[in-house]
């Protein structure tokens, strides 16, 4: 289980490093409006798959969003479609101006958790 308070942070963080603020907002909006009403989201990855979203999560705490990007898109074949990957991918490639993979990965978290709501 994975705290849905570090995906807040990350959302706050993100926002207000963002030349964008106004595109970032919109697009986290998406993801983040009914993640919030629910304590928890069940991952159903292997542990070295939870280490890599809980390493993804403090390099975009700490304002490494291409690092982040970097790290995620490297395990994008592996991951995709499990909507907290896709969700953290989706931030760190907004906040590093890679809007399209933004925009998909963002989309896909949607598509694949039936908690998220537009």
């Amino acid at each position: 289980m994975v705290c849905l308070g570090g995906i807040s942070r990350i959302v706050a963080n993100a926002a207000s490093s963002c030349r964008y603020r106004a595109t970032f907002i919109a697009c986290a909006c998406l993801c983040v409006s009914s993640l919030q009403a629910a304590d928890t989201i069940e991952i159903a990855t292997s542990a070295g798959s939870q280490q890599l979203l809980a390493n993804a999560e403090s390099l975009l705490a700490s304002e490494q969003s291409r690092s982040a990007f970097d790290l995620l898109m490297s395990h994008e074949s592996e991951l995709a479609g499990n909507s907290l990957f896709d969700y953290l991918l989706g931030v760190a490639a907004l906040d590093s101006g890679f809007y399209s993979e933004a925009v998909f990965s963002l989309r896909r978290a949607i598509a694949t958790d039936n908690t998220i709501r537009l």
